[in-house]
């Protein structure tokens, strides 16, 4: 069992290779399965995501996952909010979605 996250257009070619070899199951983005503390900014993020820019691109649950309170700030830092600016280039409604996790 792997992720990814098909909407990286720069691994489209692997992308088309992967799915010649394995099944894939889409999976929505499951509040239940992030941290407690972080489930409603988590729902306010994907919402604005989907409204934005469409619900592919909306964050997955697997950043949240088996993670401390006191890991919140670096994946947040570090993994989401460089996938929220490869997302929002040369956008500027890339504020909001920031501002939402308290980043701006």
């Amino acid at each position: 069992i792997g992720t990814m996250n098909t909407t990286d257009k720069s691994i489209a070619l692997i992308d088309v290779a992967l799915r010649r070899r394995f099944t894939f199951i889409k999976m929505k983005p499951n509040t239940d399965l992030v941290l407690k503390s972080f489930q409603d900014t988590f729902e306010k993020l994907n919402k604005k995501i989907t409204e934005h820019i469409g619900e592919d691109y909306q964050i997955g649950h697997s950043y949240f996952m088996n993670i401390e309170d006191s890991d919140l700030s670096f994946v947040l830092d570090y993994k989401i909010k460089p996938l929220l600016e490869e997302y929002y280039y040369g956008d500027d409604r890339i504020s909001e979605v920031l501002n939402i996790l308290g980043l701006n």
